[in-house]
């Protein structure tokens, strides 16, 4: 069980449900991967929950977490850098300003050197309580 005290962020809310694996399946990870395609991403992964911060937390993180979590896995592949682009889920629509034009996605992204590292993918909270009516 994830501990809250653990948690980077101090404002995210965490959706537990006995569900959870099959709503990730079956919902979450074919809109991630879709959209994460139409923007021509292979290699992406999603944060730890305890990893995960929102946009309210940017006033009190640490720059050292873009390092540490978001790009631990950097390295140097020929002349270039490679590593995964991170994404976080939010229900929050606030946090997603941008709309992809392939996909329909909701989304926002933090940027180095030009270069998408993060991006938060919104989900309606309806869309999940749909599917797992839908389901039932």
């Amino acid at each position: 069980m994830l501990e809250y005290n653990c948690m980077k962020s101090d404002f995210l809310l965490m959706l537990s449900s006995k569900k959870s694996d099959y709503i990730n399946q079956c919902l979450i990870k074919p809109l991630v991967k879709s959209f994460f395609l139409s923007r021509g991403v292979l290699d992406f992964s999603s944060l730890k929950a305890s990893d995960s911060i929102s946009d309210i937390d940017f006033k009190k993180i640490e720059f050292s977490y873009y390092y540490d979590i978001v790009m631990r896995d950097i390295h140097k592949k020929q002349n270039d850098i490679d590593f995964s682009v991170k994404y976080i889920l939010t229900v929050d629509p606030e946090s997603c300003l941008s709309i992809c034009e392939k996909t329909g996605v909701r989304y926002d992204a933090i940027y180095m050197s030009c270069h998408p590292i993060l991006y938060f993918i919104y989900i309606d909270i309806k869309d999940i309580l749909s599917f797992v009516r839908n389901e039932n």
